[in-house]
């Protein structure tokens, strides 16, 4: 099953956005649909998204594991899809690829 996980800051603009954005397709961070990580505060998170190449969040990732998985040297979960900024394309393609994560059948595409 996947996992979404958003890699965020305070005060970011486009973290906040695409926040909103998951929230109108149906994933409510409180419902535990996604996960929100401050990469300010956790330094391996930080030093994950620096290791998939993005030097900005929000970063997206789509994987097959929790958090804990992912970050998991031992045993690491897959990234299945990442992508960096807010991109309500990439958003509504992870939504049909991967309908496990909410249903995008009774909600409109974000423009």
């Amino acid at each position: 099953m996947a996992h979404l996980i958003l890699f965020s800051k305070p005060q970011c603009t486009q973290c906040d956005t695409t926040k909103r954005a998951l929230h109108r397709k149906g994933l409510d961070v409180d419902s535990g649909d996604f996960t929100v990580i401050d990469v300010s505060e956790d330094v391996e998170a930080y030093n994950f998204v620096r290791s998939l190449g993005y030097l900005q969040v929000p970063v997206v990732v789509v994987t097959d594991g929790t958090y804990e998985e992912l970050i998991d040297t031992t045993h690491p979960a897959m990234v299945l899809e990442s992508w960096s900024g807010f991109r309500p394309d990439s958003i509504n393609t992870m939504l049909e690829e991967y309908p496990e994560l909410g249903s995008i059948l009774e909600l409109e595409p974000i423009a």
